[in-house]
């Protein structure tokens, strides 16, 4: 039952990015139906096992939004300050913030993994500041694919910094989106 409310808002905030109207043709051919049957299950389990890691992140605030946002980061370009903006409002409203980038890192390997009309080849988030009241600043790097050097002049990399206020002090955020 849990992963069919997963996959209802998966599929809810798909709609958004779809055309109204989709057309699925199938050829069936008689000898292979239970063939083909059995593979159209692997296939509808395989997504359900890659939906159920985002299963832990359902009881948040920022689950719905996030899914929509990434979804829009990765289907659409130019989208670094939009990203950059979510993550460093969610490290100013949230108490644990390892949590959030560890839900932003996994969403983004999902939708990737998808190739789900990705615009994007690759795309680096550098997160750095104090962590959940650490005393000591930390770093986090999400990479999603390998990007190639950001110091070549030709490539077409849409690069935004934010900064967020919280009670431990600032945090940076740096986003980086290599396009096709």
């Amino acid at each position: 039952m849990e992963t069919s409310s997963i996959l209802k808002d998966f599929f809810s905030s798909l709609k958004h990015f779809k055309p109204k109207k989709l057309n699925i043709s199938l050829t069936l051919e008689k000898q292979n139906k239970k063939l083909i049957g059995i593979q159209k299950k692997q296939v509808i389990l395989k997504r359900k096992q890659k939906l159920t890691v985002l299963k832990k992140y359902k009881q948040n605030q920022f689950f719905k939004e996030g899914i929509n946002l990434l979804m829009t980061c990765i289907t659409t370009k130019y989208s670094s300050k939009l990203l950059a903006d979510f993550i460093s409002t969610q490290i100013e409203t949230l108490k644990f913030h390892n949590f959030f980038v560890r839900f932003v890192k996994n969403t983004l390997n999902l939708l990737n993994s998808s190739h789900f009309c990705s615009k994007i080849k690759g795309i680096k988030i550098n997160i750095k500041g104090r962590f959940n009241g650490h005393p000591r600043a930390k770093n986090k790097l999400i990479q999603i694919s390998n990007l190639p050097a950001l110091l070549k002049k030709n490539l077409n990399v849409d690069y935004f910094n934010k900064t967020a206020y919280t009670s431990n002090g600032t945090v940076g955020v740096k986003v980086w989106i290599y396009q096709n």
